[in-house]
């Protein structure tokens, strides 16, 4: 009976041991939600506020690097007008917006390069 009792005690403290090997994974489990997962979903949040504020007449540029003027928006889609001399309008998913263009973007847009 007493070698049951010391073998019990014994499994005891081995738990405890199997417990701290685990320890080091869970901090880089965590260590890696916070500098992976974490500002992944900032990043997302922010693009899909961009997404959602964008309305007619903003100025905007494409995932694909097209520059235009949005015409029309809807849920899923966004007309562009491209080209003001001919009209030219191209359809696009909303999930293609890159960016929207500022005042202070425009500004740089219409300035020569300065030597």
């Amino acid at each position: 009976m007493g070698f049951l009792l010391a073998d019990g005690a014994a499994q005891g403290s081995n738990g405890w041991a199997m417990a701290l090997q685990f320890l080091p994974f869970v901090a880089i489990i965590l260590i890696f939600w916070f500098l992976v997962f974490r500002p992944e979903r900032q990043k997302q949040k922010k693009r899909q506020e961009l997404i959602e504020s964008i309305t007619k007449n903003d100025k905007i540029i494409t995932i694909g690097g097209m520059h235009g003027v949005v015409k029309s928006i809807n849920d899923t889609e966004l007309v562009l007008l491209v080209d003001e001399k001919t009209g030219a309008q191209i359809k696009f998913n909303r999930s293609a917006i890159f960016t929207k263009v500022t005042g202070d973007e425009q500004k740089g847009e219409l300035e020569p390069p300065q030597k």
